[in-house]
């Protein structure tokens, strides 16, 4: 099963999320980019959730570039 998700799945929705830590580079992905598609990843799921806990834990603002930028460096190491 290569290619569970093809083009014309993938253009039968607005937005497209595909939550996988190990790449961004999937077969559900690529389409959506290629069609201009919104589309979340993981990485911003996670970045996201980690900024409200964050920002509610100590009650400052928190740049999502820059966390994102961080989370995965860090992340990145420990999944290989």
């Amino acid at each position: 099963m290569d290619n569970l998700y093809t083009a014309e799945i993938g253009a039968n929705f607005a937005e497209i999320s595909h939550v996988t830590f190990e790449q961004e580079d999937t077969n559900l992905l690529n389409p959506a980019k290629q069609q201009s598609k919104q589309y979340t990843t993981d990485w911003d799921i996670f970045t996201y959730q980690g900024i409200v806990v964050l920002e509610n834990l100590f009650n400052q603002t928190i740049d999502p570039l820059v966390f994102g930028k961080h989370l995965r460096t860090g992340l990145s190491e420990a999944v290989k």
